[in-house]
């Protein structure tokens, strides 16, 4: 490949693709996401108009080239922000799947177990159907071979099929052309063959019970391990309910101990604007006890035609302030004293003017 093809492949020169303009640096696949390009346009007045391209002319093919360009940029910006949106998706998703298959390892890991006990079992059994088939098959034989040995006794030597129908119960068919002693002989060779394919069974049988009980001794373990994770899950996630739950009391007590102290704040601010407003009432409520008292002793002074000092008169020694204590039942002396006095007053001026007017008057 020349070195031209190379440099178009690798490095973009920014003068053979936009002309009139100038880049600050070459122009290459790894900053085309941020080119950084400034217009040259030609601010010599002295140059002349040969020389140098029209406004109009040099602007359309850098407008539109410069505009290609930028979309072009801005698509693989978009693009790139779309990847990196994707990426950050799946690296999202991969998190979780992560966590959730840490989190179920173990059960997952007790499951295969399972499978392989339940697998070695269907194994177990497979090889114990096989070694009850060859033993039916060494039994048949015995029988065979005891059949052989008897008629051998005997000293007959005929074929197995001249016995007739009734020493052929025990015997297959099979052998019926052959003389008793080779029977014998055969069966007693499939014996040990046989033997040994049920040793043989049995020792893989043996192997994969031991296999079977060193992965029920791993599942025992596994579980218990579970178990007690669990449990100290549990136990850890209690213990931190707790830690909250106390933090959380705390601040109920400290909150309950600041409403205690605002009730108790309110309770006496209450207790002192009844008090005082009581106070007040019964302050004024005596002056006006007062004053009538003097109102009273003043016009029965009159209506006797007693003198009357000026201190009297203004009742200075009577004037006096309310004493501290129950104000509300002192207030209700009060108000019941003012009520006997206007009795008494009104009871005097009704005599006062009944005995003046006399009975040609007329109350309006």
């Amino acid at each position: 490949m020349s070195e031209r093809k190379k440099k178009s492949l690798t490095t973009i020169s920014y003068k053979d693709a936009l002309p009139h303009y100038h880049c600050r640096s070459e122009v290459t696949f790894g900053n085309l996401l941020t080119p950084r390009l400034k217009p040259r346009i030609s601010l010599d007045k002295h140059r002349s108009p040969s020389s140098s391209f029209s406004t109009s002319e040099a602007n359309s093919p850098n407008k539109k080239a410069a505009s290609s360009f930028n979309d072009a940029c801005s698509r693989t910006n978009k693009k790139e922000k779309h990847i990196f949106k994707e990426l950050e998706t799946i690296i999202e998703r991969n998190s979780n799947l992560k966590t959730s298959l840490q989190k179920s390892s173990l059960e997952i890991e007790l499951n295969k177990k399972s499978l392989t006990i339940e697998r070695m079992q269907k194994e177990i059994n497979e090889k114990n159907s096989k070694i009850f088939e060859l033993e039916n098959q060494i039994n048949d034989m015995l029988k065979n071979k005891n059949f052989c040995e008897a008629q051998l006794s005997k000293g007959q030597s005929k074929k197995m099929e001249d016995y007739g129908a009734e020493n052929m119960e025990n015997t297959k068919n099979v052998y019926s052309n052959y003389e008793p002693q080779i029977v014998m002989d055969f069966l007693s060779n499939k014996e040990e063959q046989y033997k040994k394919k049920i040793d043989e069974v049995t020792a893989e049988k043996s192997k994969l019970q031991s296999k079977v009980n060193e992965m029920a001794k791993i599942i025992y373990n596994c579980q218990r391990e579970n178990r007690i994770l669990k449990e100290m899950r549990s136990h850890l996630t209690i213990i931190t309910e707790q830690q909250e739950n106390q933090v959380f009391l705390n601040l109920l007590i400290e909150e309950n101990e600041l409403l205690k102290e605002e009730i108790q704040s309110l309770s006496e601010k209450a207790s002192e604007i009844p008090n005082n407003k009581v106070s007040e009432l019964g302050n004024d409520l005596y002056i006006i006890m007062m004053e009538l008292s003097q109102l009273l002793k003043i016009t029965n002074a009159m209506y006797t035609e007693h003198k009357v000092d000026l201190v009297f008169l203004l009742g200075l020694t009577e004037r006096k302030q309310l004493d501290t204590g129950n104000q509300w039942e002192k207030c209700r002396i009060m108000a019941k004293n003012i009520k006997s006095d206007m009795d008494e007053l009104k009871k005097l001026i009704s005599d006062v003017y009944a005995e003046n007017c006399g009975e040609g008057c007329s109350v309006k």
